[in-house]
């Protein structure tokens, strides 16, 4: 491989993927210190869910996610295989995986003639970070799921909505962000409330009639009881006087 300023200078047209791959590669030495920390929860599949979607419409997400994840990463091994190519690297560099380990060796390499200490001294050192690292980053989330139990003693994780767990990958808490959810959710849930007691009470009214003037015939005529109250105010007759006189031809009052 050449030295450290070609490494770089390609590394600026693939940087946009590393991304992706730093978890795969921190995937290989994490079985050393599993059994030092708690087991973190199951996240449930988005089958497991009960989010509001079709199991067909989510076995198709899962499997384009596949489809395009495999169409990156075949990208990013082409790429690299076309860089090797231009500009002789070892033929071992022929994929992204190789490349970033060829990156982090001349890092090494080159921390290691700046600090003038052996180069395996300083791969170990770095391998003991790394580690340490992860282990570090496996007890925040072991806290995190701990918090989140102690708030939400009830919640089953597959009542989580995906998209939180999505967001939870993304580094940030859960607990955090259930509870903007659980509040969301309530004041939607009070909000339906209010809306069924206000359609439940106008039905109430419109069957029932008007307050004031009927309990019968849709409020068309007036009953013997409201007329015998305003029988002697003029006033009132005369501003109801169409409907007194439906009310006597249709027989629901008398004089």
């Amino acid at each position: 491989m050449e030295t450290n300023e070609t490494v770089n200078a390609v590394s600026g047209e693939v940087v946009n993927t590393e991304v992706e791959e730093t978890t795969e590669l921190k995937a290989e030495v994490a079985g050393s210190v599993n059994s030092e920390v708690a087991t973190e929860p199951e996240q449930p599949k988005l089958e497991d869910t009960k989010e509001e979607k079709p199991k067909q419409s989510a076995e198709e997400n899962a499997r384009f996610a596949e489809v395009r994840r495999k169409a990156e990463q075949e990208a990013k091994d082409k790429t690299v295989r076309e860089m090797a190519k231009q500009f002789g690297w070892d033929p071992s560099i022929n994929s992204w995986e190789s490349y970033q380990k060829a990156i982090q060796a001349e890092q090494v390499k080159k921390e290691a003639e700046e600090k003038g200490v052996d180069i395996d001294f300083m791969t170990q050192v770095k391998e003991k970070e790394k580690k340490l690292a992860e282990y570090e980053e496996k007890e925040k989330r072991n806290k995190m799921y701990i918090d989140f139990r102690t708030e939400f003693p009830n919640v089953d994780y597959k009542d989580v909505p995906p998209e939180i767990w999505k967001q939870v990958e993304e580094g940030k808490d859960l607990t955090t962000l259930y509870t903007k959810y659980a509040y969301k959710k309530i004041l939607a849930e009070e909000e339906a409330k209010k809306k069924i007691a206000e359609t439940n009470e106008a039905n109430e009214k419109a069957s029932t009639g008007s307050v004031k003037g009927t309990t019968d015939d849709d409020g068309r005529y007036f009953t013997q009881d409201e007329f015998d109250k305003h029988r002697g105010d003029k006033s009132w007759i005369n501003q109801n006087y169409k409907k007194v006189m439906a009310s006597f031809k249709a027989k629901k009052i008398q004089h």
